[in-house]
């Protein structure tokens, strides 16, 4: 008997499964080395954080130099770069059921300025994979200090 090898011929089952794999090693790529374009945007941002009513006692260590630290996930933002201190702010409503503003004894209110190294898009700036816009809330360490913010203006740094 005479010993034959047969030629394989690659049919459509083959190509599809050499696409997949490619496709899969592709993701695996961007996902561990990231993406190359988004390096490359990273740029400086001016934001401002605020609290209408902090005890004043937590927001009076807050210095100039301090980091800051976003809780939720652990993601160093940058270093404050001013700090405003005013009357808290506290709302209410009274019988008619109109807002109002008073102010609470002991409390204050504060502007946090940090400068933050992020990649940024028309609508929201990235630290860390998570996304910032105004208005979002979060619990953060200032210094050695542990207070809510909220963003309520982010710029990019001139």
């Amino acid at each position: 008997m005479e010993n034959q090898k047969t030629k394989r011929k690659f049919n459509i089952i083959d190509i599809i499964f050499i696409v997949v794999i490619v496709v899969a090693l592709v993701a695996v790529g961007i996902k561990f080395f990231g993406d190359s374009q988004t390096a490359r945007s990273s740029n400086e941002y001016i934001v401002t954080f605020h609290t209408d009513d902090a005890p004043t006692d937590a927001i009076t260590p807050v210095k100039v130099g301090d980091t800051v630290i976003d809780e939720t996930g652990n993601i160093v933002l940058g270093k404050v770069e001013n700090v405003t201190v005013g009357e808290s702010r506290v709302y209410t409503t009274n019988s008619e059921g109109q807002m109002l503003t008073s102010v609470k004894e002991g409390y204050s209110s504060a502007d946090i300025t940090v400068r933050i190294t992020a990649t940024g898009t028309s609508n929201y700036i990235t630290v860390g994979g998570t996304k910032y816009s105004i208005n979002h809330g979060m619990t953060t360490r200032v210094g050695m200090t542990k207070l809510y913010l909220r963003i309520i203006d982010i710029q990019p740094a001139e």
